[in-house]
């Protein structure tokens, strides 16, 4: 919604509020573009920081994207305007990227290709709904575009710090059953595992 949202509504609010051409206003997403690219360089580094790891690195995001659309509607001049539209598209691509790898580790291999299809399906979702809901928003006010964007990075925010499973550093899981059962059950499992594909005459390492 931030992101593919802040794609539509921004050239919009730059010819509304301070007059600028719309050719004017898509060549200044180009700064947000360069902001873009450091916040994925700097999100490679970060969240393979212990301690840190992939919640960590999705909640830093998501927190400075939110203190980004908070302080917009208290800038002062255009310049300030840019930098902070610049701040909140450039720093939020950093955990919507660190979200698509955190769910291919989250899911067992068996239903990780489903599970992540199925949460890009929601984030389609709400890419296709964001240009009529932002819309509607700006014809009540243009700041109420930013409390949106201000409560989706919130409420991010939230699921990043309050979701308590890391990923870094651990190992991926195959099955389901595997994430919820101990190590000596897991042990059992797998020695199970090798004996039916000995039993089959395979390779139980592949």
């Amino acid at each position: 919604l931030v992101y593919h949202g802040h794609i539509f509504i921004y050239p919009v609010l730059l010819e509304d509020i301070y007059g600028m051409k719309v050719d004017e206003a898509y060549s200044t997403i180009l700064i947000s573009v360069l902001v873009e690219i450091s916040s994925v360089i700097l999100m490679m580094f970060v969240m393979d920081i212990e301690g840190v790891g992939r919640r960590g690195s999705m909640a830093i995001g998501f927190l400075l994207t939110w203190l980004a659309a908070c302080l917009v509607p208290i800038s002062q001049d255009m310049m300030q305007f840019i930098a902070l539209n610049s701040a909140i598209k450039g720093i939020v691509e950093g955990p919507f990227t660190a979200i698509y790898i955190y769910a291919g580790e989250l899911f067992p291999s068996t239903h990780r290709g489903t599970a992540v299809a199925v949460c890009n399906s929601f984030g389609r979702i709400a890419a296709m709904g964001a240009p009529m809901i932002l819309m509607a928003a700006y014809h009540v006010h243009a700041w109420l575009v930013y409390a949106i964007f201000g409560c989706a990075a919130f409420v991010a925010l939230l699921a990043s710090a309050l979701f308590n499973r890391e990923t870094l550093g651990k190992e991926l899981y195959m099955y389901v059953d595997e994430i919820q059962i101990g190590e000596d059950e897991k042990s059992l499992l797998e020695e199970g595992r090798h004996r039916v594909f000995e039993h089959l005459g395979l390779n139980p390492k592949i």
